[in-house]
């Protein structure tokens, strides 16, 4: 994320940016990945004219300062990456899970377009995650919207579906 790596936008139709620095690094990687890489992602996307470009953002990227000392770098990041998609020219989907664990998925979420609790509350596996993302590259109803996503009890395409 950290060079050029235009050469993965030629030839597709649609991106999932969910690259991250990881909890492990500090602030600058987080800035230099979640931040700066994913607008980097979103100029060569439009550079090459991609038709759908979906973002893994966060929960709390609606409300930075609220965020822990630790975790406010990338509530920032994912803030401010969200508003460049926001106002490029792509047919984003901005997908904001909360917490995530590393439990076994159960294909099932719940999913609004709104947040509607506390951000930490938003709990979903990786997995879940992952199949989420996507299964909204297909929707085209999901174009130019934020999913707040969660553990739930309906099944991941028909809660992006309901969404409609």
């Amino acid at each position: 994320m950290e060079k050029d790596f235009s050469h993965a936008f030629e030839h597709i139709d649609g991106v999932i940016f969910a690259a991250g620095s990881g909890g492990a690094t500090g602030a600058d990687k987080t800035i230099l990945v979640d931040l700066w890489g994913a607008k980097k992602a979103v100029d060569y996307a439009v550079q090459y004219n991609v038709k759908r470009f979906i973002q893994l953002s966060a929960t709390d990227s609606l409300d930075p300062d609220s965020e822990t000392e630790n975790m406010k770098p990338y509530a920032i990041a994912k803030n401010l990456s969200d508003y460049y998609i926001k106002n490029s020219t792509l047919a984003y989907t901005l997908i904001h899970p909360g917490p995530l664990n590393n439990d076994i998925g159960t294909g099932k979420i719940a999913a609004t377009s709104q947040l509607n609790d506390h951000p930490n509350s938003y709990t979903i596996t990786r997995e879940d995650v992952a199949t989420t993302l996507v299964q909204a590259l297909d929707i085209d109803s999901l174009k130019y919207t934020s999913i707040f996503i969660q553990s739930g009890d309906r099944d991941i395409k028909d809660a992006l579906n309901q969404l409609q």
